[in-house]
């Protein structure tokens, strides 16, 4: 009699049509999804808002003090850095709370854990959590190795952050050439 039967000899124990299948056992979203719709959001998060006039009123309301602001204008250069500063952290939330549904399906499809999501409130430390996102398979943290494609896509992704460093170097010392 063989071990791997039921008493009935009918059903074999080691039966593989039981198990679900790899490309859907996971809930939540995949990375070429992830990856389409986050590309999209930046993009309208991007464009639509005018950020400089956004910056103005923001720099102007009594939340930064109107009065400081004041007395640092002389100086242009100063005024200039706040309002590109102010820009960069109003982008950066308003596309932390946009994309913020679309890292928490990502989260779920890779089963990290939830407290990841609080990333986004931290300016720019998301970008850490968008690697994985855009990397690691539906259900990593299960087998803990990555597949052919996220190896594939962590070389893209680092190529292009070495690309846009190198590009953010160049443009910031061209002035000093």
């Amino acid at each position: 009699m063989s071990d791997n039967k039921d008493p009935d000899n009918t059903i074999p124990k080691n039966n593989l049509s039981t198990q679900p299948e790899k490309s859907n056992q996971w809930p939540g979203l995949g990375r070429l999804w992830f990856a389409l719709v986050f590309i999209m959001l930046a993009f309208l998060v991007s464009l639509l808002p005018d950020w400089a006039e956004l910056a103005n009123k923001l720099i102007k309301s009594n939340l930064f003090g109107y009065e400081f602001y004041k007395k640092i204008s002389v100086n242009n250069k100063v005024v200039s850095i706040i309002h590109f500063v102010v820009q960069l952290l109003l982008w950066n939330f308003m596309l932390a709370a946009i994309t913020a549904p679309v890292f928490y399906l990502r989260i779920i499809n890779i089963r990290l854990s939830n407290i990841w999501i609080m990333a986004l409130i931290i300016p720019f430390v998301w970008a850490v959590l968008l690697v994985r996102c855009l990397v690691y398979q539906s259900g990593y943290t299960n087998s803990g190795k990555l597949d052919e494609e996220g190896k594939m896509a962590l070389k893209w992704i680092t190529y292009s952050i070495f690309l846009a460093s190198a590009l953010a170097v160049t443009y910031l010392l061209a002035d000093y050439f």
